[in-house]
């Protein structure tokens, strides 16, 4: 039959032994739970052969005690065994830890060292950055200014050549007085010409004074008739001029908004690019804060120098360009027959 064996566990393997119990001499093994192992040794052989031998019983107490003797030899060796493999296993398992923990230490130094390399380079490049930001700022600003500067040169500009229009249109509507004097008078002599060749028919004998009066009637008339032309001619050059003016007046109003237009665009650019570097910025960098705000101010001044100009722009949009309904008459009869 087969022995029963005792496990003995140790923290990596499993051992089995035989499980042998020491047998009283009052006990019979064959009602024992644990019975003995056959042994091929003399002893169980002479017992088995001579069972009616006077020195049966020595023998079986001897068979016995050697049984029990090896039991206990193999019981000490099983636990001398389990205490070696447990005390190895234990040191084993220590030297892991240690290990472990000198490669975690390791693991960890050299990711903290490429953790402050990355910081510092990361830190270099902000800087810089930073750098990189303020002086774009600092040249979009300058180029705002600069732009701002052109418009209030064209502003002043427009405002010259408006007054010289305004002196043109002057002049223009004094000459067209005195053109209508004129005119009144050429028909006043000429209703007194034909009034006086009337009553010359009538008073014949008043001809030579008459004809003395007439003769100076048509040199006043010669006289006046030389100064229109010349006036005419004069007219001419100043409708010709105004012309030219409003000319070069359209094209520095056009000149003039797409200035504005481009500071409008600019203006609107730098100021979402400060906001999103402000965004940015974190909040113990008081020195770029502090650049941002000021650059920020910059562009509100900049900014209210703008509206200033487009108020001054709208209060000059009344100035009529083109001239009256009498200038446009005078142009259309000035010009020459096609």
């Amino acid at each position: 039959s087969a022995v029963p064996e005792r496990v003995v566990r140790s923290k990596t393997s499993v051992y089995r032994q035989p499980a042998y119990h020491l047998v009283d001499d009052e006990t019979d093994t064959t009602t024992s739970e644990s019975p003995l192992p056959q042994s091929p040794s003399p002893v169980n052989r002479q017992r088995t052969s001579n069972n009616h031998d006077p020195h049966y019983g020595g023998a079986k107490i001897a068979d016995r005690v050697t049984v029990a003797v090896g039991h206990m030899f193999a019981e000490f060796s099983g636990k001398l065994t389990n205490d070696l493999l447990d005390g190895f296993e234990r040191r084993r398992h220590e030297e892991r830890i240690d290990m472990e923990i000198r490669i975690e230490k390791k693991i960890d130094h050299v990711i903290e060292k490429r953790v402050d390399e990355k910081l510092a380079v990361f830190k270099q490049e902000w800087e810089q950055e930073k750098a990189n930001y303020l002086e774009g700022n600092q040249m979009a600003l300058n180029s705002l200014q600069d732009s701002i500067e052109r418009l209030q040169s064209y502003q002043d500009e427009y405002i010259l050549l408006k007054q010289k229009y305004e002196q043109l249109q002057s002049t223009h509507s004094q000459m067209r007085e005195k053109e209508n004097e004129r005119w009144q008078k050429l028909s006043t002599l000429n209703k007194d010409n034909n009034t006086l060749k009337n009553e010359g028919e009538v008073l014949r004998g008043q001809i030579i004074e008459l004809r003395d009066r007439v003769q100076e009637l048509e040199s006043d008339n010669r006289v006046l008739k030389d100064n229109e032309i010349q006036d005419q001619c004069k007219i001419n050059q100043l409708v010709a001029d105004k012309e030219d003016l409003l000319s070069e007046l359209e094209r520095t109003e056009r000149e003039k908004m797409d200035l504005k237009m481009r500071v409008d665009s600019l203006s609107r650019e730098i100021e979402k690019l400060l906001n999103n570097q402000q965004e940015r910025a974190s909040q113990e960098d008081k020195a770029y804060q502090d650049a941002l705000r000021k650059q920020n101010d910059r562009l509100d001044e900049l900014y209210k120098v703008v509206q200033a100009l487009s108020d001054r722009d709208r209060q000059t949009r009344n100035l009529f360009i083109g001239g009256s309904s009498m200038s446009k008459a005078i142009r259309s009869a000035a010009r020459p027959p096609k």
